[in-house]
């Protein structure tokens, strides 16, 4: 088979452009990659982590709901603190839920337990509600101060527990996603550098054949012109320039 400079220079680019298209093609993969994390960083640890914030502020806003229930006089007033109750609660209850089905499997066990926490909570404050609409403040400071005040610890532990996870996760998410930026870049550079070595040595291969056959023939040419029929060039390529120099060669025999 020829080895001719049209299928060397042939070779030679499509090799460039097959590590080019390559490139792109890792380059496109690649940033998909990164935008699925990306997404999955911000619809999953970030989500859970600013819901278990919220969670707690709720509880809090609860609790002082209730404390204030107990202490005001009439039951039109305790009624519509209820009302404010009933929306942090529902806020709440929004909250765990969308967290707890955006968690991963190993994390829901910890958000179920939450929310069997709150419902305990939620329980005790509406024995609490029932006592301060009946006007029974002393029982009712009793209960909240009481159990009352060990279901929130609960709830409140048990959100924290979720906020250090969810902060975990997200730091560990992040960790992976700078990671992969760096073996993505690396990637990069790598196809980039051996697209380059490729691309200047074949251009140095082309160029140093092509010199080296031209001077030969032109060294012959000019002992021809000098008077000297007795050169002969040795022919060691199967491509055009070794068509030139079986010319130069034929010409000095003719």
């Amino acid at each position: 088979m020829r080895f001719t400079l049209k299928l060397q220079l042939s070779l030679a680019f499509g090799l460039v452009i097959a590590l080019l298209l390559a490139s792109t093609l890792f380059g496109l993969n690649s940033l998909s990659t990164t935008n699925r994390e990306l997404n999955d960083l911000v619809d999953g640890p970030a989500v859970r982590l600013n819901a278990a914030q919220k969670l707690n502020v709720h509880m809090l806003d609860l609790v002082r709901l209730e404390k204030t229930m107990i202490l005001v006089g009439s039951p039109e007033e305790v009624q519509a603190l209820e009302g404010e109750v009933a929306r942090e609660k529902s806020q709440f209850e929004a909250l765990l839920a969308k967290a707890e089905g955006l968690a991963p499997a190993e994390d829901k066990p910890r958000w179920k337990a939450l929310g069997s926490s709150w419902e305990e909570l939620s329980e005790v404050h509406g024995q609490v509600y029932a006592l301060a609409q009946a006007g029974r403040d002393r029982p009712a400071t009793a209960l909240s101060m009481g159990e009352g005040r060990k279901h929130a610890e609960d709830v409140s532990a048990k959100v924290q527990a979720l906020v250090e996870l969810s902060q975990a996760e997200l730091e560990a998410a992040t960790r992976k996603a700078d990671a992969d930026f760096v073996a993505i870049r690396n990637g990069l550079i790598g196809l980039a550098v051996v697209s380059l070595l490729i691309a200047v040595g074949a251009a140095v291969f082309i160029a140093t054949t092509v010199s080296r056959g031209l001077r030969r023939a032109s060294d012959a040419v000019r002992a021809v012109a000098e008077g000297d029929l007795t050169r002969k060039i040795t022919i060691t390529t199967r491509d055009e320039i070794a068509d030139l120099l079986g010319h130069v060669n034929l010409m000095v025999e003719r």
